[in-house]
């Protein structure tokens, strides 16, 4: 991509449309409120529960209200795009523990703040 040529590339980028737009709105907020709450029910012993049960909860509920609301009734096959979305995001949030873990000793929990 020449950056000095860019009328020549930008008509050819796909443009998302409105509902799009929108539906990934809606999806993302109702997925990260979902995200926080299992978290906190989650949260115990186990230190990588609670990540993982909200990684893998966000992931699912965003696949699930996102590409049905953006692109149900389009004529686009859109299901089989949901479904890598989800292997792929729940691959990454089972990748994103070792980071969890190796930073899990700088922030310890405290008395008094909800802390386990």
């Amino acid at each position: 991509i020449n950056p000095y040529d860019i009328d020549n590339w930008i008509g050819f980028m796909p443009a998302l449309t409105l509902r799009a737009v929108l539906a990934f709105g809606v999806a993302f907020g109702i997925a990260n409120f979902v995200a926080i709450a299992v978290f906190e029910g989650a949260r115990g012993p186990r230190w990588w529960t609670a990540p993982l049960a909200a990684s893998l909860a966000a992931a699912l509920l965003f696949s699930a209200l996102y590409y049905p609301l953006a692109f149900a009734g389009r004529g686009l096959g859109w299901a089989s795009s949901a479904l890598v979305h989800l292997l792929l995001f729940s691959a990454v949030s089972v990748l994103l523990l070792a980071p969890y873990y190796l930073l899990r000793p700088a922030m310890r929990p405290m008395p008094g703040l909800n802390g386990y």
